[in-house]
């Protein structure tokens, strides 16, 4: 998970909730797909294509809009507008591993224990509206780390990092957590990235220049094409300065 910063709200969705203030999400997606289109496309490049939780490539075969705050909760003080229409409540999501497409990595039996991102979390009993939320996420520091487990590369909390940006590092666990992000399929996919990024190193011995180009290769460029590259903020974590180095530089913030 990564810092996003949302753009303006789609004007066909601005519309159609000023006509139906208590309307649905699937009345919407039903209704007005050309409306549906534009989220679809505005969500996809505010987030680089990337699934808004566990950061695999999102595309039309495995797409869905996820909303973070459940769409039953009744409009209140902290959520004002109607969830299932709320512009903020909206996050591009990948399926969660229950799609069967070409790429074999991202589909194993959806079971529970294969599930994650927004399909983790419709199973879970506990809370989950009490998580990390990817506005609550700051640009600077990154505060998750990873680590190599038996079956691929796991993700956690950076308690440091946590710290220095007063952010919960238990909550930013139970986020983990709830959304499976730790599930055998996508340790098993981070770990397929890291390894053709460590042998590319390997083969290229790259000098200190040429390395700093690869690394903004291995990253991608939101502002130029659109695009981050899949686990963006676990290939961020591998080259630690020299990633800050350049995400200050192309302002990730912004």
């Amino acid at each position: 998970m990564k810092h996003i910063q949302k753009s303006e709200e789609p004007i066909k969705l601005q519309e159609y909730r000023r006509a139906n203030p208590d309307g649905k999400w699937e009345n919407f997606r039903n209704e007005c797909q050309s409306g549906l289109n534009e989220v679809y496309k505005t969500l996809s490049g505010d987030q680089g294509g990337l699934c808004v939780y566990c950061e695999i490539k999102v595309t039309a075969l495995n797409r869905q809009v996820e909303h973070f705050h459940d769409k039953t909760i009744d409009a209140d003080l902290l959520h004002p507008v109607n969830p299932h229409l709320d512009w903020n409540n909206m996050w591009y999501c990948c399926r969660g591993g229950t799609n069967e497409s070409s790429d074999k990595t991202e589909y194993l039996e959806p079971i529970k224990e294969n599930l994650s991102c927004g399909q983790h979390k419709k199973t879970e009993t506990s809370d989950y509206q009490n998580m990390i939320s990817p506005q609550e996420i700051p640009a600077f520091p990154r505060i998750f780390r990873y680590e190599y487990e038996a079956n691929g590369i796991s993700i956690h909390a950076d308690e440091t990092l946590c710290s220095i940006a007063k952010i919960d590092k238990e909550k930013v666990e139970r986020t983990i957590t709830i959304l499976n992000l730790n599930c055998k399929r996508l340790c098993v996919a981070r770990y397929a990235v890291l390894k053709a990024i460590n042998k590319t190193l390997n083969e290229k011995h790259p000098n200190s220049d040429q390395f700093k180009k690869l690394v903004t290769r291995f990253i991608g460029n939101k502002y130029e094409n659109r695009l981050w590259n899949p686990f963006f903020t676990m290939i961020r974590w591998r080259f630690k300065n020299i990633a800050e180095e350049y995400l200050y530089e192309i302002q990730f913030d912004s």
